[in-house]
């Protein structure tokens, strides 16, 4: 590429990059004048040297790694990225360690963020994924960085304390290990996986516990390692349906029950598409055990109207989704009820069951009530503690207590 082609594509890439951090900074996604620095001083497209500029510098994730037709990495959307920098809140002088490095571009932001008296170490279970991450932060320069092949579970106890641990994965659980590492004080930021939907999370740690000060809704790949999620995905219909349930249940009794016809049945207090987005949807992955989420794109949604929407694994293919149960004699899931119904509103939520579904119904019935009765409290009134299962703590009658292998997790709906 000769001199003037070369400073073209670079002032083409300057100005898309400006482009971006205004529309973020214009959605209210980017608020403080560090963190905006922060993304205007770092070219994106240094970490993404083989993706076209106008891809780039989308407000979009962008896949990098796949494996056995999964993706496995990526460089996460922008606007995720700046609120999560926002809520983790760097501060110059701050010791930083990221669990999942993928092409390096958030450690640099951090990098950026904490100074040269700073510190960011950044884990990643690959070898090959750790050599390139570090290639593109030394391109952006930030030599300083520590990009390390670890399984995160472990964290970096080399390196300890940190007054920050942040993930760019989803995870189910905390690692003893992130407990461990941090100052007293020190805050972790996580995409706390709720057997399905995920939440931004920032703890801080306190004697004995981690507690919770600001949380949104995320969307993250998992980890994989150690705290890898035991609950996957499952394609009912190849490339079209898939059903994320316990491991244990019958994929082929659901695929058979869902090619039956599916009888509705109201819910004993109204509930909409507004309902489920406005805080409905997460106290019923919280409370309900086992329940899980249906997929689905193309001809599957002429049959039946889901209410949420969502995207196809890491692409932006539309597809919609809904909450289900699966108990082994009949298969439930929420959807809109159809709008040619006389008298009735379109937006309506109904329990679609198929096969015995009758425990099912009664159950979700049950939740959708008390949540009624609650308040329909959204998901900004979820607050949170986590425990080491190794400290006995049972919630209080107005919290649940949600296990894992090594933490507990406490939510109250305030």
């Amino acid at each position: 590429m000769d001199k003037a082609r070369e400073q073209e594509e670079q002032q083409r890439a300057a100005a898309l990059q400006q482009k971006l951090v205004d529309e973020l900074v214009y959605k209210g996604l980017i608020t403080s004048p560090r963190v905006q620095e922060a993304f205007r001083a770092i070219p994106r497209h240094l970490f993404l040297p083989h993706v076209p500029l106008e891809e780039v510098y989308r407000d979009q994730p962008i896949v990098t790694r796949m494996l056995d037709g999964k993706a496995i990495s990526s460089s996460s959307q922008p606007a995720i990225m700046a609120l999560m920098l926002e809520m983790l809140d760097l501060q110059p002088g701050a010791r930083v360690l990221e669990i999942g490095a993928g092409t390096g571009y958030n450690a640099a932001l951090m990098a950026y963020l904490v100074g040269e008296e700073g510190q960011v170490v950044s884990v990643d279970i690959d070898q090959d994924l750790v050599e390139t991450a570090q290639e593109h932060i030394q391109a952006a320069g930030f030599p300083q960085v520590q990009v390390v092949q670890r399984d995160g579970f472990f964290g970096y106890a080399e390196a300890a304390p940190y007054d920050r641990i942040v993930l760019t994965v989803g995870s189910v659980d905390i690692a003893p290990a992130w407990y461990e590492q941090l100052k007293p004080g020190g805050k972790l930021e996580l995409p706390l996986n709720l057997n399905g939907p995920q939440l931004a999370v920032v703890f801080e740690k306190q004697e004995g516990y981690f507690v919770q000060c600001v949380q949104r809704p995320c969307g993250f790949m998992g980890l994989r390692g150690l705290l890898a999620d035991t609950v996957q995905d499952v394609e009912i219909e190849p490339n079209t349906v898939s059903v994320r349930v316990d491991t244990e249940s019958d994929i082929s009794q659901i695929r058979r029950l869902l090619r039956k016809k599916g009888r509705d049945t109201l819910p004993s207090v109204p509930v909409s598409i507004l309902d489920l987005y406005g805080g409905l949807f997460h106290w019923l992955m919280v409370r309900v055990p086992h329940i899980g989420f249906l997929l689905a794109k193309g001809a599957f949604l002429q049959r039946h109207c889901l209410p949420l929407q969502g995207n196809w694994g890491m692409t932006r293919e539309r597809a919609l989704m809904a909450p289900c149960l699966f108990d082994g004699k009949g298969f439930c899931m929420l959807v809109c009820m159809p709008a040619h119904e006389p008298g009735t509103e379109p937006d309506r939520i109904v329990i679609r069951s198929f096969g015995d579904g009758r425990n099912l119904i009664q159950l979700l019935d049950q939740q959708i009530r008390l949540w009624v009765e609650a308040g329909r409290p959204s998901i900004e009134k979820v607050f949170m503690k986590a425990y080491p299962r190794s400290e006995h703590s049972i919630g209080a009658a107005n919290e649940v207590v949600v296990p894992r292998r090594w933490h507990q997790f406490l939510f109250r709906w305030q």
